[in-house]
């Protein structure tokens, strides 16, 4: 019998893991995940401040020093890599055969990237759309590949 495509639609806030029937096309939620720190803003993700620096025998004082990246996109970096550990835990498990991802681009390009290599390679295609406010019956349409 051939293991079932799934299709994940995800978003720093959350994520829906879909199976399509074969038959009717109809799709059918196999798993949401919530992730509220998708929602907040980056100062309620992180209340330290970047630090200074200044350097001996320069004028204009100390400097503030930037960060590499911000605490928003470290969160959604976060859970990239945890939808990307349970989707590796679920192909151990021959729960899907291949994937469909579909987030907007920047979370897409995380969640390909947290990907482990043999989940990856099951990726069949992949949409680069905000989804997560479409409701399940109205989002068959909006899964046309690119």
């Amino acid at each position: 019998m051939k293991k079932p495509q799934w299709i994940v639609v995800a978003h720093r806030a959350g994520a829906r893991f879909l199976v399509q029937d074969p038959k009717s096309r109809r799709l059918q939620l196999v798993e949401q995940r919530d992730h509220p720190e998708g929602r907040m803003r980056s100062g309620q993700l992180d209340t330290d401040a970047p630090g200074t620096a200044s350097m001996k025998g320069t004028q204009g004082g100390a400097h503030p020093m930037a960060r590499e990246q911000s605490a928003h996109d470290r969160e959604a970096a976060n859970f990239a890599r945890e939808l990307a550990d349970a989707l590796r835990g679920y192909r151990a498990e021959n729960r899907f055969g291949e994937l469909v991802l579909v987030a907007e681009p920047g979370f897409l390009g995380m969640l390909r990237e947290a990907l482990d290599g043999p989940t990856s390679a099951c990726v069949a295609g992949t949409i680069r759309k905000d989804l997560s406010h479409v409701d399940l019956n109205h989002l068959g349409p909006h899964l046309a590949p690119e």
